[in-house]
């Protein structure tokens, strides 16, 4: 069974999106050209999450999505993120990238998560903000070694890295 974690926070703050336009435009080469380019990366502006017990992630994950796109929803875009879990690199489950039907026509993002790698996140949270801010390398270092830390603790769940990647 799926649990909708939701604090009322369902759309990324300014401050977010500012930050990883930003970070994304440093990356190219054009960055006037570039712009739109990177706004559109950013697909989790309306973002939602789903958690799932461990021994029924798999299935619930494959549930949730078929009763998307049972409801008329377009999948964009799906990644599974438990495969760069090896060396505790960032949020862990799997992303979805969705589509409204018709007239709406609304993308939008669903993390599907397993109860440990919702724990982890919200573990992550407070690190996550100190790295947008970040000015000294040493710092840096220090606070991604206690990201990697934390993702570490978190054990995959039966069957999740046989979850595929969509486009």
């Amino acid at each position: 069974m799926a649990t909708k974690e939701s604090d009322g926070q369902n759309l990324r703050d300014e401050r977010s999106i500012k930050w990883q336009l930003a970070t994304d435009l440093a990356e190219m080469d054009d960055r006037d050209a570039g712009f739109p380019r990177a706004a559109a990366k950013i697909k989790d502006v309306i973002h939602y999450t789903l958690t799932f017990d461990d021994p029924e992630y798999t299935d619930g994950v494959m549930r949730a999505l078929n009763s998307f796109l049972g409801q008329g929803y377009q999948l964009v875009e799906v990644r599974n993120l438990w495969r760069r879990h090896h060396g505790g690199r960032g949020r862990l489950g799997v992303r979805a990238v969705l589509r409204q039907p018709a007239p709406k026509d609304q993308v939008f993002t669903v993390y599907l998560e397993s109860e440990e790698s919702n724990w982890a996140v919200a573990a992550d949270t407070a690190i996550y903000e100190q790295l947008r801010g970040v000015t000294t390398a040493r710092r840096r270092k220090v606070l991604q070694a206690e990201s990697a830390r934390i993702y570490g603790l978190v054990d995959v769940p039966p069957g999740a890295m046989d979850i595929r990647e969509f486009p």
